[in-house]
């Protein structure tokens, strides 16, 4: 005796031969959980890249927070007394730095690989550790550029934290870009689920 055609069959092709035979309708109905759930996790996901942007960059930094030596010496060939800078924000390469004593913002910029394209450099901020105390100093690096005048620019302390912020025009994009991948996933949404009813 024969066996039957479907007997013969792999897996996959009873499972494909399956959902042939479904209508448009039975199929809608048994799509409609995975598809909810993976349009879900992608807005998650694209929601989750616009509120923390450097969350799974795969940029390991280590930070000693043991609050020790403010200076350090390096024993290269200058023997230089070295101290610990934070560069934060849209640099090219942002992360903790250690710099010789005396060094000032835009030397520190350049070892941070300069600027990206989105920093405004008219708003670089400097958080300053005095004491118990923080100050924070405003600096017009693109006055600087403009002017040449090096009193604008001031030399670093041991433990200060700079900040480049971002042009509005880059946060705005970002904004753009997370509602246009929202509306994709809508769009997608509407067509599997609310048009089809």
């Amino acid at each position: 005796m024969s066996e039957p055609a479907e007997a013969m069959l792999s897996p996959n092709s009873q499972a494909l031969a399956v959902i042939n035979q479904l209508t448009a309708e039975e199929w809608r109905v048994t799509m409609r959980k995975p598809v909810s759930f993976v349009l879900w996790g992608l807005l998650i996901a694209m929601l989750a890249q616009v509120v923390f942007p450097s969350a799974g960059s795969g940029q390991e930094r280590k930070v000693d927070r043991s609050g020790g030596a403010k200076y350090y010496i390096s024993l290269g060939p200058e023997d230089e007394l070295m101290m610990k800078i934070n560069v934060w924000g849209n640099v090219a390469k942002p992360g903790q730095y250690l710099v010789p004593s005396g060094t000032d913002l835009i030397a520190l910029l350049s070892y941070a690989g300069g600027p990206t394209e989105s920093a405004r450099i008219s708003d670089v901020r400097i958080v300053r550790a005095t004491g118990k105390e923080h100050t924070i100093l405003s600096v017009d690096i693109k006055r600087y550029l403009k002017t040449g005048d090096a009193s604008l620019i001031p030399t670093l302390m041991p433990g200060d934290t700079v900040i480049v912020p971002a042009t509005v025009l880059h946060m705005f994009s970002r904004f753009v870009s997370f509602v246009s991948q929202t509306a994709i996933i809508a769009n997608v949404y509407y067509l599997l689920f609310v048009r089809g009813r």
